[in-house]
């Protein structure tokens, strides 16, 4: 299956669009700036396919750590 990486992922299109992309079978890597709704969404999902980060996307140096984090676990969006 495919793998993504989605900013935003604690409200709205980017949740719904987790959701989905969970349900069909893909890996998804969440990013959104509140903790506590990445890890309902994690529980809400209960699925080892749902990986997340929290982090602020306007964050340039956040990013660079994401790429490392995302390249040690062999993810590849």
């Amino acid at each position: 299956m495919s793998r993504f990486l989605i900013t935003g992922v604690s409200s709205g299109i980017g949740r719904a669009l987790t959701r989905e992309l969970i349900k069909r079978g893909h890996w998804v890597w969440g990013v959104a700036r509140r903790v506590e709704l990445l890890r309902s969404l994690k529980k809400e999902l209960g699925e080892n396919k749902f990986i997340y980060s929290q982090m602020d996307v306007s964050e340039r140096s956040l990013w660079e750590e994401l790429v490392k984090k995302m390249k040690r676990k062999k993810f590849i969006p």
